[in-house]
């Protein structure tokens, strides 16, 4: 393996990587091949620990130029592109279609913001520190039917009425 012709047209000369590394393309390429799930084909590729990012945790501008990441992103990227949860460059432009903020449309979907007013069919979730009765309670698991409205004490860990 001497050029990889990356996904946006560029090509990168592999004549300077050592064994190890084209060796850890040649498992990524394998890896591929065989159908590995995209999401640890990318960890592999460029995830901690990855000979791509030369043995640290984070990356900097001199790993990204590198051809070792280049080629390794490019492998995984490929894959999520044939699996389908990578967008392929050619349908950049239809992201532009897709609405930036669903909270922002009227989505109709249970719990989000714009669908939670009068009539719309959600009930807003209910504030963590919110009290509750006994009658909000009723039909609750842990709150017997005959406990809720009778007078009696009622704790949230019994069951039945003293």
């Amino acid at each position: 393996m001497k050029a990889h012709d990356l996904i946006d047209g560029r090509r990168v000369s592999l004549a300077e990587l050592n064994a190890r590394e084209q060796a850890f393309l040649t498992d990524l390429q394998r890896m591929a091949r065989q159908g590995v799930s995209y999401f640890e084909v990318y960890r592999t590729a460029v995830g901690p620990g990855s000979p791509a990012l030369q043995g640290r945790n984070r990356i900097d501008r001199r790993i990204v130029g590198s051809p070792l990441y280049l080629v390794a992103r490019d492998i995984a990227t490929r894959v999520g592109i044939r699996q389908g949860l990578v967008l392929a460059p050619e349908h950049q432009n239809e992201t532009a279609k897709a609405p930036k903020d669903a909270a922002r449309k009227r989505s109709g979907v249970p719990g989000s913001p714009r669908a939670t007013g009068p009539g719309s069919g959600a009930e807003p979730r209910m504030i963590r520190n919110e009290r509750r009765t006994r009658s909000s309670l009723r039909g609750h698991r842990s709150v017997p039917d005959t406990a809720a409205g009778t007078g009696c004490h009622w704790s949230p860990g019994r069951t039945v009425p003293p």
